[in-house]
């Protein structure tokens, strides 16, 4: 019961950090609108019915997160109860992107995006790989210096689709790179402009992987910068 009541607690705290992700995306898209609002340019008029879009579909995510803290879901409850279907991948990815790019042009980093990936066939639970994804890209971001840039890679590798997240940023030193995947572990590095870091970000990627039957490393240098690496089955 004790280890159960530590799994919730742990499941608690996750997806109430994750859910930064989605309330962030919102008011970034919040206040790029607002910009292109202030214009008043016809021209305008598809970007602001896209941020739209992307506001309801980020709030509707923030719903599905709330639900899974009252509902006490485990991990591996969460990936049965959203439907596996082919994922697309274009999609998803520039989803990703817009919904950091605020941030980043805040921060003065840019994002690329490489990879030949409009033919990858992969089956697999969108929802969580984007969780995954969104939590690898946040922390290139809070953990990288103004002026350097982050790339995204995706690769397939046989039967295996794999996307690495590069940033030019602090690094990590060897001893936090043993703690970055536990929760609430304190780091020696510091995010570069304040930001706050509760440390469950890599820990929920963590744990989603391992559901995802995936696997997540790291590779990092300091003061080079560090890469996420996300590996995922294809079907």
């Amino acid at each position: 019961m004790e280890e159960l009541t530590k799994d919730n607690n742990l499941l608690l705290g996750i997806v109430a950090h994750d859910l930064r992700t989605p309330l962030n995306s919102i008011i970034g898209l919040g206040e790029l609108l607002d910009l292109e609002l202030k214009n008043l340019a016809i021209k305008n008029e598809n970007e602001c019915a896209e941020y739209i879009d992307l506001i309801n579909e980020s709030a509707q995510k923030m719903l599905s997160m709330i639900t899974q803290i009252l509902s006490k879901q485990s991990f591996e409850q969460m990936k049965i109860d959203i439907k596996k279907s082919k994922v697309d991948i274009s999609k998803m990815m520039r989803r990703l992107i817009k919904d950091h790019k605020n941030w980043a042009l805040k921060k003065d980093i840019s994002m690329e995006l490489n990879g030949d990936f409009s033919q990858i066939e992969l089956y697999s639970y969108t929802m969580l790989i984007q969780q995954v994804l969104a939590n690898l890209l946040s922390n290139s971001i809070k953990y990288s210096s103004p002026k350097t840039k982050i790339i995204i890679t995706i690769t397939e590798r046989s039967d295996k689709v794999l996307f690495s997240v590069k940033d030019e940023g602090q690094g990590f030193s060897d001893e936090d790179k043993k703690a970055l995947f536990y929760p609430y572990e304190k780091l020696s590095a510091t995010p570069t402009a304040g930001e706050t870091s509760f440390g469950l970000g890599l820990s929920s990627a963590k744990k989603v992987t391992e559901a995802l039957n995936g696997k997540l490393w790291l590779e990092s240098e300091i003061n080079v910068g560090s890469t996420f690496f996300f590996e995922l089955e294809k079907e």
